[in-house]
């Protein structure tokens, strides 16, 4: 009977030694898993961001876009530094009937 000479047996310390070898290949193989997947969701996230066909070094104008929602989601698309928008109101006018002026 081979004693080691921690204490143990060579029988042990072998079976001790696969079972630390399965285990870290266990771990190497849930890592890689993650790692793929988080590649799989970059990857799909990727293809469904929307592709516009202008970039950051084209001037846009949008007219009659109501509540800026478009060109909030165009700023952040086109990752824009620099924007202008403007709000016109249009002007009430009222007419007196009664009055000839």
């Amino acid at each position: 009977r081979n004693i080691h000479k921690n204490g143990g047996s060579l029988m042990q310390r072998a079976k001790n030694l696969r079972a630390n070898s399965t285990k870290k290949a266990q771990n190497n193989a849930r890592r890689k898993q993650k790692e793929e997947a988080q590649r799989q969701k970059k990857k799909k996230a990727k293809m469904l961001r929307a592709k516009a066909p202008y970039s950051y070094v084209h001037d846009i104008l949008l007219v009659g876009e109501g509540d800026f929602s478009f060109a909030a989601a165009l700023s952040a698309q086109l990752r824009q530094q620099r924007e202008t928008a403007e709000k016109i109101k249009k002007e009430e006018k009222q007419i007196d009937h009664n009055n000839n002026n």
